[in-house]
């Protein structure tokens, strides 16, 4: 999902400032035979991202890598316990809220061969890296500033904080210090393996499929349990979609793809295991919307400005958030990017699918 990226890495950590203290030690939940689900806390969960084991009659495969090195830690000595090799680690994409560390599953597991989509490689150098020492940089510069500001009672944009607003800073600066420290010991670790398209790990516990899509990012890999009908998504599916870089079109064939899995249960880049389709039949609901909306908007001549006054997407909102603060405060963070990115499609700017 990477959303730290797309604004004020501090404003985002304040409006959960109690969401980057740490985590509760959770053990894995097991969603399936030899399939365990690493979630993130429910008020950090569009912060951070999930993971995914699969303990097959040989060895271990593990989704995505989440930033928090003491959680990722917890989570070895869980999957110690298995008494397998811990061989593969798979990469959704390039976000690197679901690659920050991948070297701290190296270092420990000697055998361990990070896998991913073939673009991965050249996307970890252009866009990775680039995105972490950005955050870096910004994190270096308003750090200081929020300290004086907070030092005056006011926040970053100079507005008045009362006492409990002023707790609720001191908690984000100390966040944003942490992470800047993780992010300043992060190396992101190249791919060992990729693929184009598939790839299949055959196993007699049951196969593993490495699906290729262009969606969230040009190089999403979903990871496909046939035997178990266990589905993990990356950001392709998520609790809320983030549009903001992606391809919505390919986005929305992806999702209709997917759907065709009919899985039983869905571990997402971010948000709790959803069971069945109806989360993706949501997310076709609203990338569908959004792409004919716009494009008739387009082809009538209307502004962006105009399009979006009329679009009513309130009926969306409530079903995806069902009145969670967190999911609401999120929505009106994400889906304006996606609403964008659907316009600069529709106009021709990005190809689409």
């Amino acid at each position: 999902m990477n959303a730290l990226t797309t604004g004020s890495l501090l404003v985002a950590l304040a409006g959960a400032a109690h969401a980057q203290e740490p985590a509760p030690d959770r053990d894995l939940q097991e969603i399936a035979p030899g399939v365990f689900a690493a979630l993130q806390p429910d008020e950090r969960r569009f912060d951070d991202a999930n993971s995914m084991i699969v303990v097959t009659d040989r060895d271990v495969l593990v989704v995505d890598t989440p930033t928090d090195p003491a959680r990722t830690q917890r989570i070895h000595q869980q999957v110690d316990r298995f008494e397998r090799p811990v061989r593969w680690l798979v990469n959704t994409h390039w976000h690197s809220d679901h690659v920050s560390t991948n070297a701290l599953w190296k270092s420990r597991y000697e055998q361990l061969l990070v896998v991913g989509h073939e673009s991965l490689r050249e996307d970890f150098a252009d866009r990775t890296r680039p995105s972490i020492t950005e955050q870096v940089e910004r994190l270096q510069a308003q750090i200081p500033a929020a300290r004086e500001a907070l030092a005056t009672g006011r926040g970053l944009g100079g507005q008045e904080l009362d006492p409990e607003q002023q707790q609720a800073q001191r908690r984000a600066i100390d966040a944003a210090g942490s992470l800047l420290d993780r992010l300043r010991e992060t190396k992101v670790e190249d791919p060992d393996v990729t693929y184009s398209e598939r790839l299949v790990l055959r196993r007699d516990s049951g196969n593993i499929e490495l699906l290729h899509f262009r969606g969230h990012t040009r190089g999403d890999t979903v990871v496909w349990l046939p035997r178990q009908r266990v589905l993990a998504t990356g950001d392709l599916l998520d609790e809320l979609p983030f549009g903001g870089h992606g391809y919505p079109s390919s986005w929305l064939a992806a999702l209709e793809t997917l759907r065709e899995l009919e899985p039983r249960l869905v571990v997402p880049g971010h948000g709790p295991v959803q069971t069945g389709t109806a989360r993706l039949e949501l997310a076709i609901e609203l990338w569908q919307t959004l792409l004919d909306h716009y494009g008739a908007a387009h082809d009538r001549g209307e502004s962006f400005e105009d399009a979006t006054e009329a679009l009513d997407l309130s009926d969306l909102r409530d079903r995806f958030c069902a009145g969670d603060e967190t999911a609401e405060r999120n929505w009106r963070g994400f889906t304006p990017a996606s609403q964008r990115r659907v316009w600069q499609e529709v106009r021709g700017e990005i190809a689409g699918g």
